[in-house]
C-alpha cells in the first residue's frame, strides 16, 4: 500500500510539473522575446527585447530596447518592429513613443520585409535619417495596443517564416554600424515557472515522507 502511495505522490508530480511548465507560458500576464536571430550582417546577439504585458482584457502594451549602442535602421529592408495578431484584428495603437509611427494598423494589410517574410503589422521610425544616418533613435519604443474583440500577450502570434517579431536595426561595427534585420523566435521561458515547480515538487515529496513509517 505504502509503495502504491508513493508511486500515485511522484506521478502526480510529474503531471504538476508539466501544467507548471506548460500553463504559465499561455496565461502569463507578461510574455518577453529575445532578438538573437540575424539577417544578413548584424553582428552577435542578443540584440534587444520586446516585452509584451496585459492591461486589460482588450489592451497590451508592448516595450522594445536595444542593445546597447545599437540604433534603429531605415534600410528599406524592414521597419522598426514587426508583428502579427491571431486572427489579423484592426487594432488601435496609442501612447506611442516620439518619433515613431503606427504605418500598419487595419486588417488585411502585409508587408514583405527581406530576409524576415511577410507581416500583418509595423511600427517605424519617422525621424531617422536613412540608414543609419543621422538623426539616429535607439529606443526605448513604447505603444499600446487596443483590439475591440479582446487581445492578450499570447495574441502575438509567428508569421509564416516563422518569427514572432522582427526589427529593422544598425550594429556598431567600429567605424560605423553594420544594418540588418533581426528577430525573436520563442518567448523567454518565464523565471517563475522553474521556482514553482520546484515548490510543487517539494511540498508532494513532503507529503510522500510523511507516509513513511516512523
Amino acid at each position: 500500500m505504502r509503495s502504491w502511495v508513493s508511486f500515485k505522490s511522484l506521478w502526480i508530480a510529474a503531471l504538476l510539473g508539466i501544467a507548471l511548465v506548460q500553463v504559465p507560458l499561455a496565461s502569463a500576464s507578461t510574455l518577453s522575446y529575445n532578438l538573437t536571430t540575424c539577417f544578413f550582417s548584424c553582428g552577435t546577439g542578443p540584440y534587444g527585447t520586446v516585452a509584451v504585458s496585459s492591461l486589460s482584457s482588450t489592451e497590451v502594451s508592448v516595450n522594445l530596447t536595444l542593445a546597447s549602442g545599437e540604433v534603429f535602421a531605415t534600410s528599406g529592408s524592414g521597419k522598426t518592429l514587426l508583428f502579427d495578431l491571431q486572427g489579423n484584428p484592426s487594432i488601435s495603437v496609442t501612447n506611442l513613443t516620439s518619433g515613431f509611427a503606427a504605418t500598419s494598423t487595419a486588417s488585411g494589410q502585409s508587408l514583405h520585409a527581406d530576409g524576415t517574410g511577410t507581416w500583418q503589422y509595423w511600427i517605424s521610425c519617422t525621424l531617422c535619417g536613412n540608414g543609419t544616418s543621422p538623426p539616429r533613435d535607439s529606443g526605448p519604443v513604447n505603444f499600446d495596443v487596443t483590439v475591440a474583440s479582446g487581445i492578450t500577450p499570447a495574441s502575438f502570434i509567428e508569421n509564416g517564416y516563422p518569427l514572432y517579431f522582427a526589427s529593422d536595426i544598425g550594429v556598431p561595427n567600429g567605424s560605423g554600424y553594420n544594418t540588418g534585420d533581426v528577430g525573436a523566435t520563442s518567448p523567454v521561458p518565464l523565471p517563475a515557472t522553474a521556482w514553482l515547480l520546484g515548490s510543487g515538487l517539494m511540498v508532494l515529496a513532503g507529503t510522500v515522507r510523511k507516509r513513511k513509517p516512523s
